[in-house]
């Protein structure tokens, strides 16, 4: 090989040497390789799609609801609101015409309840299965007008006390007496009803409803009244007096309905009804 032939293949060398040293610069700053990209503001990323195109991914993916740095705020709740009815009125025997007696009448009884009436009255009785006990209401008559009520719960052997009494024997307070028997309260239990029709022109039904406790526990008063029981209720009438005639024939009745409910007896409903639509008085 001559001398000349050797400097070529030098320089050749020179410049290969060269080139390599090129390219290990091109691949150490990131010229064909994928790794080290950086993250696009926000933490997203941003990928290369050819040039002068890209695109932006979100980390965060969209379903996910993130709460405002440091904010206190509760979540807002969607149910909807709630209302309370406002409980019915409680009504009580607060007025009763039946009352404790001052000396209480012990009688036997002999056969039927009618044994414990006064010799010479006539007699409407008859016995309520209350929740207590058996209880007799009786109604005692003369032909006068005079009239007595009561209420007998059992004593010792076969005698029986009266609990509650109401007495007119000079015919000045009742122009009627009467008396029923009827579960009102809806619990399987007896309860005696008494309806007392006053003297005048008023002609104001007095209602007493008498439980096991044996008091009176709801107490009405009702002009021109009428009143009917059934299992569960106790229905009451007043009336509208004609104008110019309060006492006289009434235009239009307040009905009430009566039930127990939420552990007392309340006044569940009152409505106006017209004189036709309402039925007669059971007492």
């Amino acid at each position: 090989m001559t001398s000349q032939q050797r400097r070529v293949l030098a320089g050749l060398g020179a410049l290969v040497a060269l080139l390599l040293v090129v390219l290990l610069v091109v691949t150490l700053t990131g010229g064909g390789g994928s790794h080290g990209r950086p993250l696009a503001a926000g933490g997203a990323t941003t990928t290369t799609l050819e040039p002068g195109a890209t695109t932006t991914s979100d980390l965060v993916p969209e379903t996910t609801t993130t709460a405002a740095a440091g904010s206190s705020r509760a979540p807002t709740s969607t149910s909807p609101p709630t209302t309370t009815a406002r409980p019915a009125p409680i009504v009580t025997g607060e007025g009763a015409v039946l009352a404790p007696p001052a000396t209480p009448v012990r009688r036997a009884l002999v056969g039927g309840c009618q044994s414990l009436a006064d010799p010479g009255w006539t007699v409407d009785c008859g016995t309520a299965h209350a929740a207590r006990g058996d209880l007799v209401w009786l109604i005692e008559n003369q032909p006068d007008g005079a009239s007595r009520a009561y209420v007998f719960r059992r004593g010792s052997g076969n005698e029986w006390v009266s609990a509650l009494t109401a007495t007119d024997d000079d015919h000045s307070r009742f122009g009627r007496v009467r008396a029923r028997v009827a579960d009102v309260s809806g619990d399987g239990a007896d309860e005696i009803e008494f309806g007392f029709l006053e003297q005048g022109s008023g002609a104001i039904l007095g209602v007493d409803l008498v439980d096991g406790s044996q008091t009176v526990v709801v107490h009405r008063d009702l002009d021109q009244g009428r009143a009917r029981v059934a299992t569960g209720e106790l229905d009451v009438w007043s009336g509208h007096g004609a104008p110019g005639d309060p006492a006289c024939c009434p235009s239009a009745f307040d009905h009430g309905v009566i039930r127990f409910t939420g552990g007392a007896w309340r006044l569940v409903s009152v409505t106006t009804e017209p004189t036709s639509s309402v039925p007669p008085s059971q007492l």
